[in-house]
């Protein structure tokens, strides 16, 4: 689904956002923005992040790590999909359809 003007839907992360290794420390990923990329993905709840986000660097994440994300109260568990092209902006985290659903995401 895109925002009018075919924009993805994109929400920054509150205080209290976070994302962490599912074996590991919160990693607080407040200031990345969320967009829903409208990727179908069935079920499952997955996150795209770029190779070079200072989240992925600092923490060494590769892809298919699994990382618990947090907006608010929400909580999910999420399969980390590595993005090497200009799908995301820098300080963006993307998300599939059913993980923006799950966290009760909002454009705004």
């Amino acid at each position: 689904m895109s925002a009018p003007h075919g924009r993805p839907k994109e929400r920054s992360l509150p205080p209290g956002g976070t994302a962490r290794s599912a074996k590991g420390a919160p990693i607080h990923a407040t200031g990345l923005r969320l967009r829903l990329l409208g990727i179908d993905t069935l079920q499952e709840h997955v996150i795209y992040m770029r190779r070079d986000c200072h989240v992925c660097r600092a923490e060494g994440f590769k892809a298919q790590t699994r990382l618990e994300v947090s907006l608010r109260e929400q909580r999910i568990i999420a399969t980390l999909n590595v993005v090497d092209t200009d799908l995301l902006a820098p300080g963006e985290a993307g998300l599939s359809t059913r993980a923006w659903q799950a966290l009760g995401a909002a454009q705004g």
